[in-house]
């Protein structure tokens, strides 16, 4: 990376003022809700129940109401909502995009009103956010975050929430005039009890759920931003002595609510977040989420999902490198996005370092109506050592022809060279979605992939070499018993079917499960299948066909949020092994909560596996009977408004006792031969994070990090084995990180 350019971008950053996105206005955002700020707002009091789902007005105890205006620095919306004092209180804290049971109120907006795509903005009652893109109408994408303020109060029984939502959030179609049609949704959530009040009465779970929203015509304001983050990390190696410093600036400017650009030079795209450990002998890749600034800022313009597959998995980028050496670096990212009218489109472009660093382009039109969704995508990456060249087409649309209907349809194709040789294939797929006013639900889906379609150079794809029909019979209640322990009740019987694009038989399922909402705020899950023998084509890696074995599979989970000093989950499943025996799987994760600022949990699952079949190369397999130990504990103390202290844990133990060798036979069965070698495996991840919140991406980080995986030719039990776990120092880093945004 040149010096140059980062000290060019950091004199640029101090430059600017460092003022808020958010002007002077007539609202203050304080939770207080003075009369007069509000007197202009348009005033909603028509809510409903909309968990359990019946739609029946609020009662006046819980009386919630809202208000919206639109001003010069945004969106202004208020909430007032009534906590009776005899249902407990669940305010307890958590980190941004927590996923915990709390009292909370939601503010959701389509800024172009058309159902295509909207935005979630949540505020606990404790003081946090959340805050995701909605795709698909009822599709949360967990990895957006945006800018905007809040504040909450409470005072006796009445809670009041405030938010202003900038006119820079998010990429918004133009509108010539003064006025702006959105759609908006205000709901508000009692975790003890798991009832949520909503207006208009939508239901997440309808597939035509950002279509419900309420429209309403609001005045129109222009709003201009540029950003500069500069960054600094500093970080020393604790095993091999050695200290490193990296700086780097991101870049992001909203010239107007149409259009928006960003550039990241020299990034930091080292997690601050860790991801979860994971033990994948499979064919199969593991997805992971993304928490990195760059990609998650107006990440929406870019969902890459479609039937089947997904064009952009942002994790492609930066990530392992194809010289083996680690994790790529990454010189420089642009990406644009942006309206013209109905017309739509986003750009994005990178480029890795070194010899061995790839680039990656993503280019998307579309165009959208009230009914009709329509994009077209492009993708190219080039891959100099593997002298591998990669272009996806793809042309994605959803019509909604009425309010019960949903049509997804999708068609990609794509072009691989590498060397000399050229592939080309394509991939379709569809789900039909029918949901009528009532009880009653449909859902089919069908896909074709063909066995040389290839888009995980910067998309993500389960498999290739597919054709799969599935469908869904569902059936919703919510009128039940006040007596009952249940608010409600959403059976489902589905079906699922595949070969591969040669026409043998992969799968066969059939499958019922219940999900059913509790009145103590609670979920209960319920599932149970049956699985026809099938056949693998992948667990061999191209040198042959397992025949697998069907069999019964049974699914229990259970959630309660906090009550008094605890919450929890727990959870049992058992499911057939490939070729012999079963997997069963138990646990469970005890939250407490020695206040609202301060908790922890451990949890602790337990596997046992009569016979797990692991490929050994080529045609060779062995299976091994296995036990196995997963615990996981997370740490969180919010000693302040501005200071927060996390510690995540996680280990993994596998003992696993060797039975048979095997040779896989040309017809699919497997031929045994002597026995096979015992091995155990640990794996170790360990973070303590001390942040100190300056502001929005204006954060000081303090992280302490060890790690470790030891693969071993014995199996000394699964308690000696879980207890060298702790032992493990493969890596072992302090890092500090500086990061200010200055905007104006």
């Amino acid at each position: 990376m040149n010096r140059n350019a980062v000290a060019l971008a950091v004199c640029a950053a101090l430059a600017l003022t460092g003022a808020s996105v958010v002007n002077a206005s007539d609202v203050v955002i304080d939770g207080r809700m003075a009369v007069d700020e509000w007197r202009n707002a348009r005033h909603f009091d028509q809510f409903v129940s909309v968990a359990p789902l019946t739609r029946a007005p609020v009662d006046a105890k819980f009386k919630v109401e809202a208000w919206l205006q639109s001003t010069p620095s945004g969106i202004a919306v208020a909430l007032q909502a009534r906590h009776p004092a005899d249902i407990a209180r669940t305010e307890t804290r958590m980190s941004r995009d927590g996923r915990q049971s709390v009292d909370r109120a939601n503010f959701m907006i389509d800024f172009d009103g058309d159902g295509r795509n909207a935005f979630a903005f949540t505020l606990t009652q404790a003081g946090d956010i959340i805050d995701h893109a909605i795709v698909r109408e009822n599709v949360l994408q967990t990895d957006w975050d945006g800018e905007w303020m809040y504040a909450v109060t409470r005072e006796g029984e009445q809670v009041t929430f405030e938010w202003l939502i900038p006119w820079t959030t998010a990429t918004m179609q133009a509108h010539t005039g003064d006025l702006r049609m959105v759609a908006v949704y205000f709901d508000r959530v009692i975790a003890a009890t798991g009832q949520r009040f909503a207006y208009p009465g939508a239901g997440m779970s309808q597939p035509r759920f950002v279509s419900d929203f309420a429209r309403i015509e609001i005045p129109q304001y222009r709003q201009q931003l540029l950003a500069v983050t500069p960054y600094a990390v500093a970080s020393h190696d604790l095993v091999d002595a050695q200290s490193a410093t990296k700086f780097g600036a991101d870049l992001f400017w909203k010239p107007s609510a149409s259009h928006q650009f960003a550039a990241t030079l020299n990034p930091d795209f080292g997690q601050i977040e860790s991801d979860d450990l994971v033990v994948n002998f499979s064919a199969i890749e593991t997805f992971f989420t993304d928490k990195r600034p760059f990609f998650i800022d107006n990440q929406s313009a870019f969902d890459g999902s479609m039937p089947g597959a997904a064009m952009f998995y942002t994790r492609r980028v930066g990530g392992a490198a194809d010289d083996g050496s680690g994790a790529s670096d990454i010189n420089a990212a642009i990406k644009a996005s942006g309206s013209v009218g109905s017309f739509g489109y986003g750009a994005f472009m990178a480029s890795e370092d070194e010899a061995a660093g790839r680039d990656f382009a993503l280019l998307r039109g579309s165009y959208g109506s009230d009914t009709l969704d329509v994009r077209l995508t492009q993708s190219f990456v080039d891959r100099p050592v593997l002298d591998r060249d990669a272009a996806v087409t793809a042309v994605h649309a959803r019509w909604r022809p009425t309010s019960t209907w949903v049509f997804d349809v999708a068609s990609a194709r794509s072009d691989i060279d590498v060397g000399a040789n050229a592939t080309a294939d394509w991939h379709a797929g569809a789900f039909i979605t029918h949901d009528p006013e009532g009880p009653w639900r449909q859902e089919l889906s069908m896909l074709h992939t063909g066995d040389a379609f290839d888009i995980n150079d910067l998309g993500f794809q389960s498999r290739n070499n597919q054709n799969r029909i599935a469908g869904e019979l569902g059936y919703r209640r919510d009128n039940l018993a006040e007596l009952s322990r249940f608010a409600s009740h959403d059976w489902v019987l589905a079906f699922a079917a595949s070969n591969n694009d040669h026409g043998l038989a992969l799968t066969r399922q059939v499958d019922t499960w219940r999900y059913s909402e509790l009145r103590d705020g609670g979920s209960l899950f319920l599932r149970a299948a049956w699985l026809a023998a099938g056949h693998d084509d992948l667990i061999a890696r191209g040198a042959g066909v397992l025949n697998t074995q069907g069999g019964p599979v049974a699914v229990f989970e259970r959630q309660r949020p906090r009550a008094g000093h605890w919450s929890y989950s727990y959870s049992f499943s058992a499911e057939p092994n490939a070729v012999d025996g079963m997997t069963y799987t138990a646990g469970a994760t005890p939250r407490l909560h020695l206040s609202d600022r301060f908790d922890i949990d451990v949890g602790a699952y337990l596997w046992h596996q009569d016979a797990w079949l692991l490929w050994q190369g080529g045609d060779a397999f062995a299976d091994y009977h296995t036990r196995r130990v997963d615990l996981s504990s997370n740490l969180n103390w919010f000693v302040g408004d501005r200071h927060e202290l996390r510690a995540k844990l996680q280990a993994i133990a596998i003992d696993a006792d060797g039975d048979r060798t095997y040779r896989l036979r040309p017809d699919g069965s497997l031929d045994a031969l002597g026995a096979s070698d015992d091995f155990s495996l640990r794996n170790l991840g360990f973070q303590l994070r001390y942040r100190y919140k300056l502001g929005y991406q204006r954060d000081i980080f303090l992280v302490y990090s060890r790690g470790g995986f030891g693969l071993d030719d014995a199996a000394p039990g699964l308690g000696q084995t879980f207890n060298d776990v702790f032992s493990l120092r493969d890596d072992e880093q302090l890092l500090l990180k500086l990061a200010y945004r200055f905007q104006s």
